[in-house]
């Protein structure tokens, strides 16, 4: 499985931080609601800056789309992806304070570019979905050093994402071809298992609305939604047939939709 989530993101790299609004979306409510969870007690004060934390580590980076953000609330980002073709569209940014690396956050504790450092912020959006979650937050934990705290930032999207692409490919019998994500309960099980019972929880949901057929398509494929494991491309008559759905829809409503709920987990372990 992870083979195609790498080819698939090292297909679409270049193009991801254009398509990826919603995803910059949704990480930035996490970011915020972290920051104003614990900034009233976590100010870094191993140095002399005014960040709020010394050594970021991002999850999943991607191609640094968040890169921007996490530099206004920690000294240095380290990102970490999967996928070698995004680490190059994250080093091409040339931010300061940021470095970008290939490795796959199930190992974290195998990755001396990891293990070498202190991290006291870490974080990842939309990301962990593609590994077994409980091994990743194991991974977390395990490399949490000589510290009293350390900030979690984590989302997920769960079970029951992109429904009206669901319904779409029902419609036209095409069956449902998306991958699926966690339900909300076993993630809450595990991240308080694991990263203690006072971290935060909470469920959110988020709709982006496209006012055409391409940017619509485009965004599922930049989330990855539309890989899995058995994942067969639809017939020439059936993505007819989703066409001729999806252009009833926009003219219908006047835009078409995606959902996405999504878990936060954040707090101090």
């Amino acid at each position: 499985m992870k083979e195609l989530v790498i080819k698939h993101f090292d297909h679409g790299a270049s193009q991801y931080s254009r398509h990826a609004l919603i995803q910059k979306e949704i990480a930035l409510k996490l970011l915020k609601d972290t920051v104003r969870c614990v900034s009233d007690t976590q100010k870094n004060t191993d140095s002399d800056s005014n960040f709020l934390f010394k050594r970021c580590l991002d999850l999943g980076c991607g191609p640094g789309v968040n890169y921007s953000e996490l530099k206004q609330y920690a000294e240095y980002v380290v990102g970490a992806d999967l996928s070698p073709v995004m680490v190059e569209e994250a080093l091409k940014l040339n931010i300061p304070g940021t470095k970008s690396f290939v490795a796959d956050m199930e190992q974290l504790q195998s990755v001396p570019e990891i293990t070498g450092y202190t991290y006291d912020f870490i974080f990842s959006s939309l990301a962990m979905q593609w590994c077994n979650i409980t091994t990743v937050l194991n991974q977390i934990t395990g490399i949490k050093k000589y510290r009293e705290y350390q900030t979690v930032a984590l989302s997920l999207p769960l079970c029951g994402t992109l429904p009206e692409l669901r319904s779409a490919l029902k419609n036209i019998g095409a069956g449902d071809r998306t991958y699926q994500f966690t339900d909300f309960e076993h993630v809450c099980t595990a991240a308080r298992k694991i990263l203690g019972s006072n971290i935060n929880v909470s469920k959110h949901t988020f709709t982006d609305k496209h006012s055409n057929i391409k940017s619509y398509l485009e965004a599922i494929r930049s989330i990855g939604a539309n890989t899995t494991s058995q994942h067969h491309s639809l017939s020439k008559s059936q993505y007819s047939d989703l066409m001729l759905y999806l252009q009833g829809q926009l003219t219908e409503h006047g835009y078409l939709s995606h959902t996405y709920p999504v878990v936060f987990i954040y707090g101090t372990i």
